[in-house]
């Protein structure tokens, strides 16, 4: 089973969300341990970094970063094939941009599924769970 993880998981995990910061850090160790195969994009790098720069500050979203860049998953590289899939499938979905590039990408490993809570994922091709 392959699993692509959207940016919002690694944020609750960063920020110690209330209600979902637990369920989101149990999917990451679960990553780490090797469970199954995982996978995100460079645009999660770039969307929590984003996050976590504003609501902590910058040291601890490069440390955010690089906790990511740890874990044992595919980090996909964007390429202007990747953005021609994204903007079909944002045109095909009504999906806004940076979600049509998770989703492009997490067709490109063939994903099992999509960990989420951002509910624009509803109703695709790939499945989405919460942690």
């Amino acid at each position: 089973m392959t699993v692509y993880i959207d940016s919002n998981i690694f944020i609750y995990v960063a920020l110690r969300h209330p209600e979902f910061g637990k369920p989101c850090t149990s999917l990451l160790h679960k990553v780490q341990q090797g469970k199954f195969a995982a996978a995100t994009s460079v645009m999660t790098l770039c969307e929590v970094h984003n996050v976590v720069h504003r609501h902590i500050g910058k040291d601890a979203a490069e440390i955010v970063v690089q906790s990511i860049l740890s874990l044992p998953l595919r980090i996909l590289n964007l390429d202007l094939h990747s953005i021609h899939g994204a903007l079909h499938q944002a045109r095909e979905h009504k999906l806004r941009i940076n979600d049509a590039i998770h989703f492009a990408a997490a067709l490109s490993v063939n994903a099992d599924a999509v960990y989420s809570y951002d509910r624009d994922f509803e109703g695709l091709e790939i499945k989405r769970l919460e942690s």
